[in-house]
């Protein structure tokens, strides 16, 4: 494969992971949604389906370091800043594709940190809820259980007085 070759398929699988990065950063601002309305199923399902494009990318950057790392050889390099952009000019193309992904990146990191954030606040709120109900039923079976010992039971009144 010539040099020109490797730096458009290089090119072309950066453009495609950026493409699924943007749909994940879609997918990442709905699961906030979702967790506000407490949908938990289309949560799910926004999960699973983020998880498949997550597939896809990875199987994108074994391609890219494939080809990637038969670029350096070629030029006997350790990274593209050593790439001499006048003579390649496409590696400008290449570089901002890989600017746009790692900004990408940091969006869906943080939009991911919020949603988690407040996926553990709900969390909190229904481990809070689950504790008042629990001490309400622990409640509610201790009054039973004396409603049910003294239900039967007549009262008795015992004069000890004695009759002169």
């Amino acid at each position: 494969m010539e040099h020109m070759d490797i730096i458009s398929a290089l090119i072309e699988i950066a453009q495609r992971k950026e493409d699924h990065l943007q749909e994940m950063l879609k997918l990442t601002t709905t699961q906030r949604i979702f967790i506000k309305n407490g949908d938990m199923e289309r949560l799910s399902e926004a999960i699973d389906h983020k998880q498949l494009v997550m597939e896809q990318i990875h199987e994108l950057d074994l391609a890219f370091l494939e080809h990637y790392n038969q670029l350096k050889k070629k030029f006997q390099i350790q990274s593209f800043e050593e790439m001499d952009v006048n003579k390649y000019p496409n590696l400008k193309d290449l570089k901002l594709n890989i600017q746009k992904i790692l900004q990408l990146l940091r969006q869906i990191d943080g939009l991911d940190n919020e949603n988690k954030q407040s996926l553990k606040a709900d969390l909190e709120k229904v481990k809070d809820e689950m504790k008042k109900v629990k001490k309400q039923q622990q409640s509610a079976k201790i009054v039973s259980s004396y409603q049910n010992k003294y239900v039967g039971g007549q009262g008795v009144f015992i004069d000890n007085k004695e009759n002169k």
